[in-house]
């Protein structure tokens, strides 16, 4: 949730449209970092380098991303910004998904960061 509320506080203070995306899809490669989402996996993803290395799903995943960014790149919208609906896309399992906040961190964090702010615990 940190990032996420980081972000999301960086996109709302845009003075025009703000897209945010969170990178969800694990490093399938062998090392300390297999099984998570790294930042240098987007970049690889995102250039389509290393597509003959990864299975179907995230192959289909790195398809997703790469034409999302180049459409933003040439002034469309990917998805509906953040600035309108509040809510981000999520790139996880092979898929480009758009998420509200209960949606993306889940309703039961979000209800315990409700009570632990009212109820102060």
């Amino acid at each position: 949730i940190g990032n996420q509320a980081a972000a999301r506080a960086f996109a709302a203070s845009f003075p025009r449209d703000a897209f945010v995306l969170e990178f969800a899809e694990p490093n399938p490669w062998d090392g300390p970092f297999k099984g998570h989402s790294t930042h240098i996996l987007d970049i690889s993803f995102l250039l389509q380098n290393y597509n003959d290395k990864l299975d179907n799903t995230q192959r289909a995943a790195s398809e997703e991303f790469a034409k999302a960014v180049i459409a933003f790149v040439h002034g469309e919208k990917p998805w509906e910004p953040f600035s309108v609906s509040g809510a981000i896309a999520k790139l996880g399992g092979g898929q480009l998904k758009h998420l509200s906040i209960g949606q993306a961190i889940g309703f039961d964090t979000l209800l315990g960061l409700w009570l632990a702010f009212v109820f102060g615990s």
